[in-house]
């Protein structure tokens, strides 16, 4: 299979490594794993997720650093002191051995949630420039993007959101596209992270939004699920408008990266389920 380059045919591919998660680790920061896996796909652009180089306190599971089992509120806080303790040099590091390897790191996922401090916040900021990626992307809700905006205006790098919300949260009563306007709002560095798969599953229109909204748009995650549910299935399978955001995009020739995100129940071998992805979208481009 010949490398998928970055532009091909004016749509702009690359993967969401996240989908490698279930590989074993073959390092203690799990990047061998990471390009082996890119490599083998023929993928040379992704969007790396903080898991893939963070340790996993307290888990025991060979994919990951152990250590003894914790509970998880001593769990979270080593975590936390690894992040703030962890120089940007090490992540420099980790950049230069993807950039060896011919692969670039465009986005970096990192996704606060409540108990992040200030400084932590900061820190996937600091990690995302040291990987060389472009852009931040956060599955988060819209009362965190109100704390990542200040951050992303002092390193004046792009954060993506997702616009996640559950009815119960502040927002949570508006929809996805309301939710995602009030944050834009909030800063010039505050874009959109379209996840077309959690578009289609609140039953908002991923087509439209793109269409109407497509400078705001930062970065796509091409991934399928079924409407008024969140349970992600192949994109072939055609629940949401997959097809129709790619021919879209082609179109009007957008220079927004489209992240193919495996996040399905699979075969359980992910190397063959991400090719079949790729392939999907490869073909729509065609």
């Amino acid at each position: 299979m010949s490398p998928l380059a970055s532009h091909t045919t004016d749509v702009i591919l690359a993967v969401s490594a996240a989908g490698f998660r279930a590989l074993p680790r073959t390092d203690g920061d799990g990047v061998a794993a990471i390009i082996g896996a890119l490599t083998e796909c023929g993928v040379r652009d992704c969007e790396v997720a903080a898991s893939l180089l963070e340790p996993s306190y307290g888990m025991a599971s060979d994919r990951a650093m152990t250590m003894a089992a914790m509970t998880p509120q001593m769990a979270r806080r080593e975590l936390r002191k690894w992040r703030l303790r962890t120089p940007a040099s090490y992540f420099e590091a980790l950049g230069r051995r993807f950039a060896q390897a011919g692969i670039t790191v465009s986005a970096y996922s990192y996704s606060p949630d409540t108990t992040f401090a200030s400084d932590e916040i900061d820190q996937g900021f600091v990690v995302a420039k040291a990987l060389g990626a472009q852009v931040v992307t956060a599955t988060t809700r819209l009362a965190m993007a109100e704390r990542l905006a200040p951050a992303a205006d002092r390193y004046r790098l792009p954060v993506a959101i997702t616009g996640d919300c559950t009815p119960t949260d502040p927002g949570g009563q508006l929809t996805r596209t309301a939710r995602l306007a009030a944050a834009l709002r909030l800063s010039q560095y505050v874009k959109v992270n379209l996840d077309v798969g959690m578009f289609a599953a609140d039953e908002c229109d991923p087509v439209a939004f793109l269409r109407d909204r497509h400078a705001d748009v930062a970065s796509i995650h091409l991934k399928d699920c079924r409407a008024g549910g969140q349970q992600a299935v192949a994109a072939a399978d055609a629940a949401t408008p997959t097809r129709e955001v790619l021919q879209l995009l082609k179109r009007e020739g957008w220079p927004i990266r489209v992240y193919v995100d495996y996040a399905y129940a699979g075969t359980g071998a992910p190397i063959e389920d991400v090719k079949r992805c790729v392939a999907y979208a490869r073909a729509v481009v065609a």
